[in-house]
């Protein structure tokens, strides 16, 4: 449950991020965030009541899965963030939806910058979980 908070709490910071802040190299800085943030709050609800702190293989998977769905959760919120603000504000936001969706969306915003950010929140994310 802790993990599942960091990573809402971990969504909502990307999503403010990359949508009205619009930050591109920063994102990298934020995975860093968002992956320390996310596997530490798996790691203290895993050992909380534990005794001292073992690392366990289940705890550091959990805590990247979280992580990268944090980061799939808050790229999708700043999708709907830019749609919100689009150019064509007249339109109501389900029609610019159905012109526009998320899964043929997504692949044309990825490239070497994204999977930095997926890099950082994994790595931070894995050391932090212990």
């Amino acid at each position: 449950m802790f993990g599942l908070a960091g990573a809402v709490i971990g969504a909502l910071a990307w999503m403010v991020a990359a949508g009205p802040l619009a930050l591109t190299w920063g994102l990298i800085g934020m995975g860093i965030i968002v992956g320390w943030l996310v596997g530490s709050s798996v790691g203290w609800g895993a050992w909380n009541r534990a005794g001292p702190r073992r690392t366990h293989v289940v705890v550091r998977l959990l805590a990247i899965a979280l992580g990268l769905l944090a980061w799939l959760g808050g790229t999708y919120l700043a999708y709907l963030w830019k749609l919100a603000i689009a150019a064509k504000a007249g339109e109501p936001i389900a029609q610019r939806i159905a012109e526009q969706d998320f899964p043929r969306w997504l692949p044309s915003q990825f490239g070497p910058l994204e999977v930095a950010e997926l890099v950082a929140i994994a790595v931070f994310a894995w050391r932090s979980s212990r």
